[in-house]
């Protein structure tokens, strides 16, 4: 029969690998956020798509104009924003 200490202590391993696991990735992944506006007048524009190129990452602005992409590997990717009746507006990120 199994001792109450061996078996908490494999629990114990098991948790401490997972999160040894999960710090080792946030280490390798970045965020980006900020606000979309009007370029003239400054204005939010609010529920537009944002995006990184070739990627599956990106968010929708808030009625503030405000959004966060999480979780991006290191690398350069292009930012694009994307609404209706404005033009499509590309930017340069690189994420180390």
């Amino acid at each position: 029969m199994r001792s109450p200490l061996r078996k908490n202590l494999k629990q114990w391993m098991i948790s401490f690998g997972l999160v040894i696991i999960i710090s080792n990735s946030l280490l390798f992944s970045q965020s980006v956020n900020g606000f979309v506006r009007e370029a003239s007048s400054g204005e939010p524009i609010s529920y537009a798509n944002v995006f990184l190129s070739n990627t599956v990452l990106g968010a929708a602005t808030s009625r503030d104009g405000y959004f966060v992409i999480s979780d991006i590997p290191s690398g350069e990717y292009i930012i694009n924003v994307t609404m209706i009746g404005y033009s499509v507006f590309k930017k340069r990120y690189c994420s180390k």
